[in-house]
């Protein structure tokens, strides 16, 4: 049986422990609150077996098989074919965070020229963290071509991506969904566009992976990463990437770890142990999500990664339309990306108000316990772009399947004061 939002809600100490202080968490694309179960399960491993791999001992030999699972965990969650003797099925790199490992991959095609492929196409409203690391290697000959984006909405054309990639492409580096307009991008058409000239994709997936189930395999994604802190885990991060692309790059571990060594070719310092540990109990969070069995081994299969997503998808449609419907409804508001409920538009809702500063409006929300935040949320060139003052920004209220309908009666109160309805 599906668990209510009471049942889910009492699974986040955090929630109910702000109860107490009236505080609320209305910023999940920040991060989210994780379950109590993620949290005992790392104190467990640090208290029971945190030692190091390789060893022959018992502790040692149950350390990695957690670091190992974790791996095939993170292959399932991300929607990596179910067939593992697949040739070019995705395997799963973790890292410390998203940022570290777009750097990772951006700095190992910088040492692995192609001739001919000199240019690289950068989704501008995308998060700094796969923009970045692409607009510096111009000091290495590689051209950033720039996928633009509406002045108004900050939604980005698939006809313009057309003419940007080209024989010359090497990299599309693209936003799944934009941090700021909260807008899915039609990943698995921009995947077609790009190889069909011969390029490959690197997506980011931070603002997605809370909201809908991952699925680099049916998308055919080059490399795909997500951030885990804000998926219910710990401060963790994961790629996703076919063989056949790592195989273009040159590994940027130790030399003695040979290249075909993979995930350990691109795990810099190896996986965090107790990191793992907490992937590994985000998958009993989906169970219950989903109301399956408590899980065993590697992770949930991937039939309940689908029905805790859409779980989850239940939960937050109706407050989504809610924010988006009420926001229309104030005459001084302008959202920031689709300002109507549909398939592709996720619970990250930006906007400005009409002669008001955007951090005095999240500074006064913060007085009253209202967790939203204001500025560029490191799409710095996006707000720029929109012609807004990055230093200000927007509002941006992020919304999670934990969150309860009563706590928008306050956000909405609180709107009046500063843009009221017409």
């Amino acid at each position: 049986m599906l668990p209510d939002l009471a049942a889910i809600r009492a699974e986040f100490p955090s929630i109910t422990g702000a109860q107490a202080t009236g505080d609320l968490f209305l910023d999940a694309a920040g991060g989210s609150q994780a379950p109590r179960i993620v949290a005992e399960r790392i104190a467990e491993y640090l208290t029971t077996i945190n030692v190091q791999l390789g060893a022959g001992t018992a502790s040692s030999q149950a350390s990695g098989a957690r670091v190992e699972s974790a791996h095939r965990w993170l292959e399932t969650w991300l929607g990596a074919s179910e067939d593992r003797a697949a040739s070019d099925r995705h395997v799963a790199i973790i890292g410390s965070s998203a940022s570290s490992l777009c750097a990772m991959v951006a700095n190992a095609v910088a040492r692995s020229p192609v001739a001919g492929r000199d240019e690289i196409v950068v989704g501008l409203a995308g998060h700094e963290s796969n923009l970045g690391p692409w607009t510096r290697l111009a000091t290495l000959g590689l051209t950033p071509r720039w996928w633009g984006a509406d002045r108004t909405s900050g939604e980005s054309s698939i006809e313009e991506l057309r003419d940007l990639v080209t024989e010359r492409t090497r990299i599309v580096a693209v936003h799944h969904v934009s941090n700021i307009t909260g807008e899915i991008e039609d990943l698995e058409e921009i995947v077609a566009i790009a190889h069909a000239r011969g390029a490959h994709v690197v997506a980011d997936g931070v603002a997605f992976a809370p909201h809908r189930a991952m699925e680099v395999d049916r998308w055919g994604v080059d490399a795909y990463f997500f951030s885990l802190y804000k998926v219910f885990g710990p401060e963790l991060a994961a790629l996703a990437a076919t063989p056949s692309f790592l195989a273009t790059l040159e590994a940027p571990n130790h030399d003695f770890i040979a290249p075909a060594e993979i995930p350990a070719a691109f795990e810099l310092g190896g996986a965090s142990r107790s990191g793992c540990v907490g992937a590994l109990a985000v998958a009993e969070y989906f169970a219950m999500l989903a109301g399956a069995p408590p899980p065993s081994g590697e992770g949930v299969s991937r039939a309940v990664v689908e029905a805790a997503y859409a779980r989850i998808e239940q939960l937050e449609a109706p407050l989504t339309e809610r924010v988006l419907e009420d926001l229309a409804r104030r005459p001084a508001v302008r959202v920031i990306g689709p300002g109507e409920m549909g398939s592709s538009r996720l619970p990250t809702i930006s906007f400005v108000v009409e002669g008001a500063s955007s951090k005095e409006i999240a500074a006064r929300a913060g007085a009253r316990g209202l967790g939203i935040r204001a500025g560029h949320f490191y799409a710095q060139r996006l707000t720029s772009h929109l012609g807004l003052d990055p230093a200000d920004g927007v509002v941006r209220i992020s919304l999670a399947h934990t969150n309860h309908p009563d706590e928008l009666d306050r956000f909405e109160e609180f709107l009046d004061e500063v843009a009221p309805r017409a």
